[in-house]
């Protein structure tokens, strides 16, 4: 299992995170669910993921913070995955990090 590349998801709606659990499992991801982005951090200053799922409407903090932090700090790739799907959004999320952005809701086959 350890083999197993690591995706860490950084959504507070259990929905959304159902759907992605089930998608990515199917294809033998290992998983770690975060609600908010403080504990997302924490686990981060240890964790090498190979994918990290961030959702910018977080309760504790805007997620394109989080996206840029990640990005400054990981080697690893950013799907932004949110309900704002304005241009701006878009735009801030990639330059700030982001390797794709997806607005909700989504086909999970996306």
């Amino acid at each position: 299992m350890a083999d197993l590349p690591q995706v860490v998801i950084v959504e507070d709606d259990p929905e959304v995170v159902r759907v992605v659990l089930l998608a990515l499992e199917e294809f033998g991801f290992r998983t770690e669910v975060f609600r908010d982005g403080a504990s997302a951090q924490r686990f981060l200053r240890q964790a090498k993921p190979a994918l990290c799922i961030v959702d910018l409407g977080l309760p504790d903090m805007d997620g394109l913070d989080l996206v840029h932090e990640i990005a400054r700090r990981r080697d690893c790739g950013l799907l932004i995955l949110t309900g704002r799907g304005h241009t701006v959004d878009r735009v801030l999320g990639l330059e700030g990090g982001g390797d794709a952005y997806m607005v909700k809701p989504f086909d999970p086959r996306e």
